[in-house]
């Protein structure tokens, strides 16, 4: 169970870099976590349909969750330092 919340984590990560508008490159960004979530799926074998689980769990998280699971996200990613700076200045935007 406890791998399937980090998947959760992992995927609400996902979507909160998703929702950044104003990040030209955020695309090849979403494409390594896609492949770190297929990874974890495949190294910690859950046995869940991944594109179906994405899309209940966006539905479930508040963008304030998502945006908080980017910077986690971001960070085992070793994503860019100016992401992870526009998603704290979001963070403070959102209620």
């Amino acid at each position: 169970m406890e791998e399937y919340n980090e998947f959760k984590h992992i995927v609400g990560g996902y979507y909160g870099i998703q929702s950044i508008e104003d990040y030209d490159i955020k695309f090849y960004i979403l494409k390594e976590v896609e492949n770190y979530i297929k990874e974890y799926i495949e190294e910690y074998q859950l046995n869940v349909d991944y594109k179906e689980e994405m899309d209940k769990i966006n539905k479930e998280l508040s963008l304030r969750v998502k945006l908080q699971d980017a910077l986690d996200v971001l960070q085992k990613i070793n994503g860019p330092l100016e992401l992870t700076l526009i998603i704290n200045r979001k963070l403070k935007e959102t209620k």
